[in-house]
């Protein structure tokens, strides 16, 4: 931010999201999430998204000759490469996320059948037994 002159006000308009999410990242309440790190690196060319979601390198990256961009370590990686597996994860956590209300409501029914279960069998007869 700092580099490009902005405050957190400036930056959550010129990469179109709230002020609020901009704080929040850099007091550390909360991480970036896939939409705002895509809005980050789409709206400023060139910047490192290991840096971006590490804070180790270099800010920006360099440019190859035929304005390719690439961050600048061995295992060199586009830009797109990167959105593309933050967009894997984020389809994993969606995925995560349906499971586990799945799961919550799969238990809800358990223990609904449960409290049946006692209600039946308390109104269930006893048999006696016979004493012979």
């Amino acid at each position: 931010m700092d580099s490009q002159g902005l405050n957190a006000n400036s930056l959550s308009v010129k990469i179109g999201t709230s002020d609020t999410v901009i704080r929040s990242i850099l007091n550390g309440r909360n991480k970036p999430g896939f939409d705002t790190l895509e809005k980050i690196i789409q709206t400023f060319d060139g910047v490192d998204v290991t840096w971006l979601l590490t804070g180790k390198g270099e800010m920006y990256i360099e440019k190859k000759k035929n304005s390719e961009s690439v961050p600048d370590n061995k295992n060199a990686t586009t830009t797109q490469e990167y959105l593309d597996k933050c967009l894997e994860c984020k389809k994993k956590d969606e995925t995560i996320e349906r499971l586990i209300k799945m799961l919550e409501q799969l238990n809800e029914k358990i223990l609904k059948y449960e409290r049946e279960l006692e209600l039946i069998s308390e109104n269930q007869p006893k048999s006696k037994l016979s004493s012979g």
